[in-house]
């Protein structure tokens, strides 16, 4: 009923064996492991060569944005004790005090409700 991917000239590169082999698992994984009443779907999809594309291209998108998000991720400065930052966004302990009084190492209370 459907032209098989592997008929034509470019279906047999090995570029496109990779590509596609990914969709062609997916779907024979929703065949074997179907939900009960969705048994004629997933039969009609696992020979549907839309589907295989569809399937591949999905999951080489998400292995692209995993990549992604694995090389050009946060690679700001970690702070490890989640200390509380100052307004200069240092987390280095300095006293408090009012400017002109001598300088005291205890912070002022917190306030009460």
């Amino acid at each position: 009923m459907y032209p098989h991917l592997d008929s034509g000239p470019g279906y047999t590169s090995p570029a496109w064996r990779i590509f596609i082999t990914p969709g062609i698992l997916i779907l024979r994984w929703q065949y074997l492991f179907t939900k009960a009443g969705n048994v004629f779907g997933s039969a009609r999809r696992l020979d549907n060569p839309t589907a295989q594309i569809l399937s591949a291209a999905f999951f080489w998108l998400l292995v692209g944005v995993f990549a992604f998000a694995l090389i050009f991720g946060d690679r700001g400065p970690r702070d490890p004790g989640g200390s509380i930052r100052n307004a200069d966004g240092s987390t280095t302990f300095r006293p408090v005090s009012r400017p002109g009084a001598p300088p005291t190492l205890t912070a002022p209370a917190l306030p009460t409700r």
